[in-house]
């Protein structure tokens, strides 16, 4: 989809609200896929020991950790959307407000959508 270039439009309260639960889970986001590699380099090398870390490494879920890395990214982009799409089909909001959030809902960046 082709970015719209939106004119006249001007946020609500609520689209405000939207935009800021997005912005945070975002963060959130961000965030899990930092804590996840450093909790599962921590769960590897807690042992002091040569022995010890060789035997977690060996043993460590990887394939597991792989998905989860690999799954943030839809999960973010799922709620996105979701968040988006709902904004979207309220009936209070304005043409220029529901061309916004389509925009949103189909990967737009908001700064792109403004």
């Amino acid at each position: 989809m082709e970015c719209p270039s939106i004119t006249n439009l001007t946020l609500g309260k609520r689209d405000v609200e939207t935009l800021e639960q997005i912005r945070k889970k975002i963060r959130n986001m961000d965030m899990i896929s930092m804590i996840l590699p450093a909790g599962a380099m921590m769960n590897i090398f807690m042992k002091n020991n040569t022995v010890g870390a060789a035997y977690n490494i060996s043993t460590f879920e990887w394939q597991g950790f792989a998905n989860a890395m690999a799954n943030i990214p839809s999960v973010k982009r799922g709620f996105i959307q979701r968040a988006a799409g709902l904004r979207a089909m309220e009936e209070s909001i304005t043409y220029q407000q529901k061309q916004f959030w389509r925009a949103v809902y189909y990967g737009c960046d908001v700064e792109e959508a403004l």
